[in-house]
């Protein structure tokens, strides 16, 4: 069997394997922000290997096949941005507000799930996770919490392998920008691992 992308497949299933390894990790022992991050980082590594399958294989699939795995891979980034959105009302919220955040975080879900199932492209979950990061970062430079830097740091990188990704900015023809996408955005997942065992649920300290 050939491979259509090689480069992708194995970028994908590794960036997978780094993001299933921190989130099984966080997700020990965590506090319920910290679960929800976990989610998160699970969901990543789904939507990575199911991406990667797409890319190494999904010609091979047959057109039917081929969409559905795409239409996965970005139903699979819309939950990851709405995980990380619960992971900070609980995070941040006060208790009389939170049941209003979390509406608010499902029906943002539902409408770019919806929108991704009918127009199938990439950039539609780089709009979704695009407003979840904006929202963190922006939290995160309203606060003083542990978890400040390496969020704004994984937040930065996230946007960089984003323009990365939509400019097509790759390496060589065998090295393409989806595949350098995923090295800057593995960079990524690695600090909001970092960020995540800083998550402290309402405790003010950050500790």
């Amino acid at each position: 069997m050939t491979i259509h992308e090689p480069a992708t497949l194995a970028t994908d299933y590794l960036l997978a394997l780094l993001a299933g390894w921190c989130g099984w990790r966080l997700g020990r022992r965590a506090n319920p922000p910290q679960r929800w991050w976990s989610r998160a980082l699970c969901l990543t590594a789904a939507s990575a290997v199911i991406g990667g399958t797409h890319h190494g294989f999904g010609p091979l699939l047959g057109e039917g096949s081929s969409v559905a795995l795409w239409r996965a891979t970005l139903l699979c980034i819309s939950l990851t941005s709405a995980a990380m959105s619960m992971a900070f009302v609980e995070e941040l919220a006060p208790p009389a507000r939170r049941l209003l955040w979390q509406r608010i975080v499902w029906i943002k879900f539902t409408g770019f799930a919806a929108l991704g199932l009918a127009l199938p492209i990439f950039l539609v979950a780089v709009a979704d996770y695009g407003l979840a990061m904006f929202a963190l970062a922006f939290l995160a430079h309203i606060t003083a919490r542990a978890w400040r830097a390496p969020m704004l740091a994984a937040i930065a990188l996230s946007a960089l392998a984003a323009v990365v990704q939509q400019m097509h900015w790759g390496l060589s023809a065998r090295f393409n920008h989806n595949d350098v996408y995923h090295l800057i955005q593995g960079t990524a997942v690695f600090l909001f691992y970092r960020a995540g065992k800083k998550l402290a649920g309402n405790a003010k300290s950050g500790k």
